[in-house]
């Protein structure tokens, strides 16, 4: 993967983390995934990086 697909990629799942961090009280993160059509397993690798 070069450079310019791994920025496009980290820029994304950026956006993705800060959607699910900033879900209404009370929401699990999982609800904010599954209405999003996030999977779990990415959304934390992604997480983890940021």
């Amino acid at each position: 993967m070069d450079q310019c697909t791994h920025e496009v990629r980290a820029e994304y799942w950026r956006k993705i983390t800060q959607v699910c961090g900033q879900r209404p009280a009370g929401q699990s993160a999982k609800r904010r995934m599954d209405e999003n059509g996030i999977r779990e397993q990415s959304y934390y690798h992604w997480q983890r990086h940021f």
